[in-house]
């Protein structure tokens, strides 16, 4: 198609419409697949912006060019397929994302047959998976199997893409991905994850290794109170000799005993100023000293 303006006069007047191209002295040529042309003149057909494509002859405008498969976009300006997602037909409609199961495709891709086993999912082949379990993890796509985590204080979640998805489960510490320390006696580690221990709040409690809550602080021997809780001293004539919330025990009633604070038995339970102990005295034999055995009993010195 050509067209000249009125009145113009020779042969080089006559211009290519749009659509067309060629020199004005000469027939034109319809633009080709792939290109267009929006003006009237002496220029070439330009080629469809990057990733996009005209299917007819003698495209007249960018909107000619509709994005290919696997990309998307106003037409005329195409993105690739993000990884995950596929698009198999010609325009500007939206990538498709893969299922959940089959959840990896490479970017741009054109069809639901590039969508294989996604990081976290295994099987025997491409397209046959399921979520790894927990305390297992893959990290790459396609077949093949979930791997355990390395420690076994250590867990993961359901489908779990990554090694650092394995953490220390709770009353161990360490990275992402192990190794796992337990908690020393003293303190406790309540989740899971990379987080430090916790040290008991109290200096008269303590918990065992590996403790995993607060309430596994528990007061020493010659300390009571709530466990996870604040500790106090068994006060004079008492005694305690387990750990725990348990109440201090009072001194025997043997007439007038004493303790002194933070007693741990009924050992350190004697006899109050002022009194003495029972005592009987066995004779020594064959010339040895004679023994004094105290007994548990206060009587009122003489």
């Amino acid at each position: 198609t050509t067209t000249a303006a009125p009145g113009a006069p020779g042969l080089f007047s006559c211009a290519c419409g749009p659509g067309n191209q060629g020199l004005g002295i000469g027939p034109c040529q319809a633009c080709q697949p792939g290109k267009y042309k929006d003006n009237v003149g002496t220029h070439f057909c330009e080629f469809c912006p990057p990733n996009s494509m005209s299917y007819e002859t003698g495209a007249k405008t960018a909107d000619s060019c509709t994005c290919n498969v696997g990309y998307s976009g106003s037409d005329g300006n195409c993105s690739a397929c993000v990884v995950g997602t596929y698009k198999d037909e010609t325009g500007s409609a939206e990538c498709t994302a893969c299922l959940p199961a089959l959840g990896y495709s490479p970017e741009a891709s054109t069809h639901v047959s590039a969508c294989i086993c996604d990081f976290g999912y295994a099987g025997p082949t491409d397209q046959d998976c399921t979520p790894c379990p927990p305390a297992f993890y893959k990290d790459y796509p396609g077949q093949g199997e979930c791997m355990a985590c390395p420690d076994p204080n250590s867990n993961s979640t359901w489908a779990s893409p990554a090694l650092e998805s394995c953490v220390c489960v709770a009353g161990y510490t360490g990275p992402d991905g192990g190794p796992c320390t337990p908690c020393a006696p003293g303190t406790y580690k309540p989740q899971r994850g990379s987080m430090a221990c916790t040290a008991c709040a109290d200096p008269y409690s303590n918990s065992t290794r590996a403790s995993t809550s607060p309430t596994d602080c528990l007061c020493l021997p010659g300390f009571t109170g709530a466990d996870g809780g604040n500790c106090t001293a068994c006060a004079e004539g008492t005694y305690k000799s387990d750990s725990g919330s348990s109440a201090c025990a009072p001194c025997p009633e043997r007439f007038r005993t004493y303790s002194p604070p933070a007693s741990l038995s009924p050992d350190a339970c004697l006899c109050d100023r002022g009194y003495q102990p029972q005592f009987s005295v066995i004779p020594g034999v064959n010339g040895s000293a004679d023994e004094v055995i105290f007994g548990r009993r206060c009587f009122p010195c003489p």
